[in-house]
């Protein structure tokens, strides 16, 4: 092979398929991506690194000069001309060579949420679909996509969490199911506590409610004031009635005791604590971020939405079941 030009052939495609994105339902053809250099010169230039780093192997320079070859390919035909516009500024200086290929295909992603999210913002007013800004946001959202993708393929890193099948649910339950079967199943009687002893109270339900309701504690900053860092027990009932928490403002740490708690994690950046032989149902919002630790023995049933983030630290003989897909929570059982 050595003084042979070395080529590949790939199959260009552009936008994810069936997300209606800008570029999904564009024709392309095959296209042939011409690798200038040779084996040779690849073997040149790992030779002039010290073994066992990455540009010791000519492979990671052919890499290299393949991930070059998909940024800068030119806009595919059939875009609008604002479209081709935008392909090509988010493709233009974009790969940094002193950086690794995970790296630059870690920070494609992140331009590509950026990107979905103002997208996203845009869409949500029926009036603003279709103009200049819409178009350059889902353009931007679609081209990063695919760089993020090939990056990823060619740093052999995986662009979505590895997850423990034993942490995933094999049900299409939601949030939204609970909710609603909260909704048809219990008559709730709603607590607003003021001030930490107030709330201290309101979360201690080991009797439940004399009259069969289901409590329901509404918590935001009044609750536990920004200054506190009071750690919160939580303990439900204990003929089987869920205690329900809506933390709708606020960073409180809970940890659920004992009994079934229902915690509606509308606040951002705060941690939950579930005991041994108790459990927790916990509800992610969309770009929420909540952290879990499931002690041995607890039994924890984690709904997402898409942007939930997170930590969650599941110890050895916790019974955890992640429910939705959201690549921003992390689990500790995670193989990356």
């Amino acid at each position: 092979m050595s003084g042979m030009t070395t080529m590949q052939t790939r199959r260009k495609h552009t936008g994810e398929p069936g997300n209606g994105g800008l570029f999904a339902g564009t024709d392309h053809d095959d296209a042939t991506i011409n690798l200038t250099a040779t084996a040779t010169d690849y073997e040149a230039k790992a030779a002039t690194y010290p073994t066992g780093t990455n540009g010791a192997d000519p492979d990671y320079w052919r890499r290299i000069d393949e991930a070059h070859a998909f940024v800068n390919a030119p806009a595919p035909a059939g875009l609008s001309e604002a479209q081709r516009k935008v392909y090509e500024a988010a493709s233009a200086n974009f790969l940094d060579d002193r950086q690794p290929l995970s790296y630059m295909a870690f920070l494609a992603s992140q331009n590509a949420k950026f990107s979905s999210i103002q997208r996203d913002r845009i869409e949500s007013a029926t009036a603003e679909r279709g103009t200049a800004d819409h178009v350059y946001w889902s353009a931007r959202a679609d081209r990063f996509n695919e760089i993020a993708d090939k990056l990823y393929e060619l740093s052999g890193a995986s662009r979505y969490p590895i997850r423990n099948p034993d942490n995933i649910a094999v049900d299409d339950r939601t949030g939204t199911d609970v909710m609603d079967d909260i909704i048809d199943n219990w008559q709730l009687e709603d607590r607003r506590p003021v001030g930490v002893t107030e709330t201290r109270a309101a979360l201690k339900n080991s009797r439940g409610e004399a009259n069969g309701f289901v409590r329901h504690v509404r918590l935001d900053w009044k609750s536990v004031p920004p200054t506190s860092d009071a750690h919160l027990d939580v303990v439900g009932p204990r003929d089987g009635r869920p205690i329900i928490v809506s933390v709708q403002a606020g960073c409180p740490n809970l940890t659920v005791t004992s009994g079934h708690a229902i915690i509606i994690a509308d606040g951002n950046g705060f941690g939950i604590k579930v005991a041994d032989g108790a459990r927790a149902t916990v509800i992610g919002k969309p770009d929420g971020k909540v952290s879990i630790t499931a002690e041995h023995g607890s039994t924890v049933d984690f709904y997402v939405d898409a942007e939930t983030r997170g930590y969650q630290s599941i110890r050895e003989g916790a019974d955890f079941t992640l429910h939705g897909r959201a690549d921003r929570v992390t689990l500790s059982t995670d193989s990356r």
